[in-house]
């Protein structure tokens, strides 16, 4: 009877932390994820790409936000968006990889279990002077939740006028 005893309290020992470390609903985490995102600038007219041209990744309504800084405090702020890689400016073949933080969430947060994204912001191609096109990514994107192992695929933005 001993021995009944004591394997019972290890057999619901390791149920009770079979059920704390994988289906605890109480164990949720929210936050963000960096992910990386390919995007591509070409004209509308041939389809080429453009080069040389900055692609600037923000969060919904800072570009306008942006746009009212003046022309200093506006360099300052794009040039703090290049070390955090959410601006770039494209190669010879109108491709540039930004990285943003996008809103995520889970549950067994040591275990990366269930986890998921989704896709919130907006894209620009900017100069100097001007936004030559802006979107949201929710309309580039389609907001489904994604995996956290889930890469973005590449974007396309066109011009209808490359300067």
């Amino acid at each position: 009877m001993k021995h009944f005893v004591y394997m019972l309290f290890w057999v619901l020992l390791i149920g009770i932390l079979f059920w704390i470390v994988f289906l605890a609903p109480g164990v949720l985490w929210t936050g963000g994820v960096v992910k990386e995102l390919p995007v591509r600038v070409v004209r509308s007219s041939d389809r080429q790409p453009v080069a040389g041209v900055g692609v600037l990744l923000l969060t919904r309504g800072t570009f306008e936000r942006l746009w009212a800084l003046d022309q200093p405090e506006r360099s300052d702020a794009i040039t703090s968006a290049r070390n955090a890689n959410s601006f770039g400016v494209t190669d010879q073949e109108g491709r540039v990889t930004l990285c943003g933080l996008f809103p995520a969430g889970g549950r067994n947060p040591g275990l990366m279990l269930g986890g998921s994204y989704g896709i919130r912001g907006e894209i620009g191609v900017i100069t100097e002077t001007a936004i030559l096109t802006r979107a949201a990514l929710e309309t580039i994107l389609p907001n489904i939740k994604r995996s956290l192992r889930d890469e973005l695929p590449e974007i396309e933005l066109t011009l209808d006028h490359a300067p």
